[in-house]
């Protein structure tokens, strides 16, 4: 597969911001304690990620699948109809971790091929780690 990770970059921040973020379509892993963190300040973060283009959210810790939810409806209400035609934008594939280490999560997104040259029309990207906290 012609597909590949260009570079894996992992910061630890207090909150994630825009800047921090690629201006071209990437993977995120966060690691963080979802439950902790709010519902406000999860569904703002999903949105942050998906007008950023992210291709791939991995959540890693606890309560991570609640990350996996907002980004999944983000998705959701971002595909409208105008003028009677259904606008239909790339989907964000999702993963939650609530067990695994950050660095077996990196490793697993690292070899995964999934064709996101199909789907985003990109052959290389970054995966960023972001542990908040």
């Amino acid at each position: 597969m012609d597909n590949m990770v260009q570079r894996i970059s992992v910061v630890e921040v207090e909150s994630i911001t825009a800047d921090m973020l690629p201006s071209s379509p990437y993977c995120i892993a966060i690691e963080a304690d979802f439950e902790m963190c709010g519902n406000e300040a999860r569904w703002a973060l999903a949105e942050l990620l998906v007008k950023t283009d992210v291709m791939w959210v991995a959540g890693v810790g606890n309560q991570s699948s609640l990350l996996d939810d907002d980004v999944d409806m983000v998705c959701v209400n971002r595909q409208t109809v105008v003028d009677n035609d259904y606008i239909r934008f790339p989907d964000v594939m999702t993963t939650w971790h609530d067990d695994e280490p950050l660095e077996d999560v990196l490793e697993f997104m690292a070899i995964t091929e999934f064709d996101f040259k199909e789907v985003w029309g990109v052959s290389k990207w970054d995966i960023i780690a972001i542990k908040v906290g």
